[in-house]
């Protein structure tokens, strides 16, 4: 299976909130980047295991957006959100999930503060 580069993108990106790619277990990445069509025939993650990773992902998220816009980096925020678009009308894995969580609680109102006309990120 060829991987698409708007769920490379994100898996990396929440290695990268979380701290480096070891950050992940091989399972949990490999849960991330499975086609929601095969959950059942592939890795066995519980409920609970499922909502953990979601919450660190969430979490993981803000961070490595942070980090990429960091000193209001128009371009990366423009980055992100078109990779987001792309995810969003593309992919079938698991990630897109836990960026669409992340988008609507969290990278929203980050991604305003970057882009917006007046507004000044605060980290």
């Amino acid at each position: 299976m060829a991987l698409a580069s708007w769920d490379q993108f994100f898996v990396e990106a929440i290695e990268q909130g979380l701290g480096g790619k070891g950050s992940l277990s091989e399972e949990e990445r490999e849960f991330l980047l499975t086609p929601m069509e095969q959950l059942s025939d592939s890795v066995k993650v519980s409920p609970d295991q499922a909502k953990t990773l979601n919450d660190r992902g969430v979490a993981a998220l803000t961070v490595a957006y942070k980090q990429d816009t960091t000193g209001k980096n128009k371009q990366m925020a423009v980055n992100w959100s078109e990779m987001n678009k792309l995810l969003y009308k593309h992919s079938k894995c698991v990630v897109s999930g836990i960026v669409q969580n992340w988008y609507l609680s969290e990278g929203r109102k980050l991604e305003k503060k970057v882009v917006g006309l007046f507004s000044k990120p605060d980290w």
